[in-house]
């Protein structure tokens, strides 16, 4: 997502236009309302990128880092570092692709991508953030062969990723005790407070189109959520006795 985020600017303003004969543009500077890039970009002989890197980043106002974008051959590297991101681009652009894990026509290039962010903060939707980010990662071809996440959502929760085997099968597990904020911060579902959430995605032979995953989430309230207010009524009673369960509503503030 950062190198296409990159692409879309520098696409907009310069590869289109540079003669051929030019590979190397240093001290690049693009400004804008509410946005400035600083660095330098190297192409290859078919114009295309083969290092963006950006000494000075501001894609919103209160931006600020530092990213790193280098291709060789079929192997592409992203670092990202910084004390600020706004991540809310990257999120809505990353929740409506579409079948992002199909492979490519005729199955044959496996291009590997490796990611390593380590932000201070990173800005979600709904004011939530994400402090003392680190996600590291590699994809070959559609597959994901490394995976750790991890960082702070407030005081000491914690939301954490990586990598386990079942039988000699590998799958993701992602893991927070507070599901509503993690939610809230991809902008999925804002009415959750709390919850223990616990996300597995398998991760399937690279020829596999789909993958089966699976949320669980418990000892959570929702809050003012329109269809709970219509499901249950006026009338509806809050159990404030039985404790928190497993999918229970325990809360509403409109009922």
């Amino acid at each position: 997502l950062v190198p296409q985020a990159l692409m879309w600017t520098l696409n907009a303003f310069t590869i289109r236009d540079l003669p051929r004969d030019v590979t190397l543009l240093d001290d690049l500077v693009f400004q804008g309302r509410g946005f400035a890039l600083r660095g330098r970009l190297r192409l290859d002989a078919d114009g295309l990128p083969t290092l963006i890197e950006i000494t000075d980043g501001r894609l919103r106002p209160d931006d600020a880092f530092t990213a790193r974008y280098e291709r060789e051959g079929d192997r592409q590297q992203v670092r990202v570092t910084g004390r600020q991101l706004d991540a809310r681009p990257f999120l809505s652009r990353f929740f409506s692709e579409v079948d992002v894990a199909a492979p490519a026509a005729g199955g044959a290039r496996r291009e590997r991508l490796d990611i390593s962010l380590r932000l201070d903060r990173v800005t979600g939707a709904n004011n939530q953030s994400i402090g003392d980010a680190r996600l590291e990662m590699t994809r070959v071809g559609p597959q994901i062969t490394a995976f750790t996440l991890g960082g702070s959502l407030g005081g000491a929760t914690r939301v954490t990723g990586q990598i386990l085997s079942d039988q000699g099968r590998p799958y993701m597990m992602i893991q927070t005790t507070d599901g509503g904020a993690l939610l809230r911060f991809a902008d999925l579902y804002a009415n959750m407070v709390g919850g223990r959430l616990t996300l597995t995605q398998t991760l399937t032979d690279p020829s596999a189109r789909t993958s089966d995953g699976v949320l669980f989430i418990q000892d959570f309230r929702l809050r003012g959520d329109p269809m709970f207010e219509r499901l249950f009524g006026a009338t509806a009673a809050i159990d404030t006795t039985a404790g928190e369960r497993p999918g229970r509503v325990v809360e509403q503030t409109s009922i």
